[in-house]
């Protein structure tokens, strides 16, 4: 019978966060090569000390084979590389199946179409501290069957996804997690699968989890219109999305819902309001007047002991929703449970795991337009440093679109900072006899190629047009913006029809343009950075197969 070797990945609570996501990134490495994890559902007792529910059992066969030597010469590596200690069992076998649930690797699939807002991007940035691969998925792609390549959808905060998806695209989302798919919805993500509501005509086509919102007595959504921390009652601390995480915990709201009490069969409520933290900001007086709705925390404040965060089923699927944002920049104690959240409805379900099919090969180097690039890089600088000088100021006359614009320029920015040092690697196929290994470079080798085909489209010259044009909008809307604080500052914070309408000229402006480098430029970033990131972790273990290899060869020899 063959040998397998146990190792423990342990999240105690209180080491560092780092730590955490280190720990969490080396468990997705494993899952990415194939590796058998298992999380555990209850505490149990190794050799020499106890592990917690929450934590991970990596089991790989321990025979002589050489392929089962280089998983694990790299699993030990990369974990001492990444600052994570494991633990050798040898008798865990007789209770793991009782004790742990084995993980499926997820495929996640990012909403990055209409109605999105920044929390995608950090949706995005949380997931990749933590090492889990994901695609992006407009309402095009849903419609065209993108789903059937992940198992999971993840959607953030917005408003009217389901207006934007349409009947069809709506009714692709139900068919994907009825089938055993997973659904991550925080605060409009949420919206969008709950219970409809009367002032909606849209909210409707979508309702994946039997939980209602709470309403004004005018129909409207009862949401508070602030933003900042709340302090929430994890009230199922036993709840695999909840693991590492009791009491109490702070996390980032912002003009959220607020659930019913009242929720349906299947429906578990994981985290209720208890109070928003002194902390809590709500918008300029400007902006709200424009706007029509006052700042108020006062519905926070009555909603003391109502859901916040609930798992639901729905068919053979599950379904995660929450009216807070853990995965906000800044929440970094809280991405683990944006972790869980992913590892229960990819692993908990029943959809078969995904293998995707990669597409047709040839053995051929792209060659990276580093010159382009170079360029790109430094027109995108100049459009960073232009947001940067007035985003303050912009901030408090336009409120969230502001912010949303800084953060694509930076994220983009950071992005191609790391993607034009992108390097393919030479891995020779000729010099390697063991088949294993030859497989592991072939498979290197084409995501190398098919990321570069991903880094060359950021060169095209549709890409740079569009920084030009953020650059030229940035000039405009500098000229706009002073004239707009000059008249502020004249109407000594009254309200005129002159100023409102100015302002909601500019917003539009803002909005267009926003989207304009959110489709044009920051989507082709965020696709390339993907195919970097993977094609660089291939190479990596590619080339550490061939060296351990090599040595093994030349031991025998001596």
């Amino acid at each position: 019978m063959p040998q397998f070797s146990y190792y423990v990945i342990s999240l105690d609570k209180n080491l560092e966060t780092e730590h955490t996501h280190n720990a969490i990134k080396l468990v997705n490495l494993m899952l990415d090569l194939g590796i058998d994890v298992w999380w555990l559902q209850k505490r149990i007792r190794g050799e020499k000390r106890d592990y917690q529910k929450g934590d991970f059992v990596i089991t790989q066969n321990s025979g002589e084979n050489l392929e089962n030597k280089i998983v694990i010469n790299y699993f030990l590596k990369t974990a001492k590389e990444l600052g994570v200690t494991v633990y050798p069992e040898c008798w865990l076998k007789s209770r793991l199946v009782a004790a742990a649930h084995k993980l499926v690797k997820p495929e996640i699939a990012v909403y990055y179409g209409n109605g999105t807002s920044d929390g995608a991007i950090w949706f995005i940035q949380a997931l990749e501290k933590m090492g889990f691969d994901m695609g992006i998925v407009t309402e095009n792609d849903i419609l065209e069957g993108a789903l059937e390549n992940y198992n999971v959808l993840i959607v953030g905060g917005g408003m009217d996804y389901c207006c934007y998806l349409g009947k069809e695209g709506c009714k692709k989302i139900e068919e994907f997690v009825y089938n055993g798919g997973g659904y991550i919805g925080h605060c409009g993500g949420a919206v969008a699968v709950v219970n409809g509501y009367p002032k909606s005509n849209c909210s409707s086509r979508l309702e994946l989890a039997d939980v209602s919102l709470d309403l004004e007595e005018n129909g409207n959504l009862l949401a508070s219109y602030a933003n900042g921390p709340v302090i929430y009652d994890i009230t199922m601390p036993e709840h695999p999305v909840m693991f590492g995480y009791e009491g109490k915990i702070s996390l980032v709201y912002w003009w959220g819902p607020v659930f019913s009490s009242e929720v349906g069969k299947g429906v578990s409520v994981l985290a209720t309001i208890l109070a928003p933290s002194p902390d809590i900001q709500t918008p300029s007086p400007e902006i709200t007047r424009i706007d029509g709705i006052a700042p108020s925390i006062e519905e926070l404040n009555d909603s003391s002991g109502k859901p916040a965060i609930l798992a639901a089923n729905y068919g053979h699927g599950k379904v995660v929703v929450a009216s807070p944002h853990p995965e906000t920049p800044g929440s970094e104690h809280a991405y683990r449970l944006v972790a869980n959240e992913v590892f229960f409805v990819t692993s908990f379900c029943a959809l078969p795991e995904q293998h995707k099919t990669s597409a047709d090969f040839k053995k051929a180097y792209s060659s990276n337009n580093i010159p382009s690039l170079g360029e790109l890089l430094r027109e995108m600088e100049v459009a960073k440093e232009m947001m940067q000088e007035f985003a303050d100021k912009d901030a408090i006359v336009y409120g969230s679109v502001v912010e949303a614009m800084h953060l694509y320029l930076v994220d983009s920015v950071d992005r191609l900072d790391k993607i034009k040092n992108f390097d393919m690697h030479e891995l020779a196929f000729e010099s390697i006899s063991n088949e294993y290994v030859c497989g592991l470079v072939e498979d290197a080798v084409k995501k190398q190629v098919m990321a570069m085909d991903k880094v060359n489209s950021l060169t095209e010259s549709e890409t740079m047009e569009v920084v030009k044009n953020t650059i030229t909008f940035l000039c405009e809307h500098r000229n706009t913006l002073n004239k707009t604080l000059d008249l502020r500052d004249g109407l000594k914070c009254r309200i005129t029809d002159e100023y409102a309408n100015l302002v909601k000229m500019e917003f539009s402006s803002y909005k267009k343009a926003q989207n304009a480098y959110k489709y044009g430029v920051e989507v082709k970033m965020l696709n390339a950075s993907f195919a970097v990131a993977g094609a660089e972790r291939a190479a990596k273990f590619a080339k550490e197969a061939i060296s351990f290899v090599q040595q093994y060869l030349n031991s025998l020899i001596t």
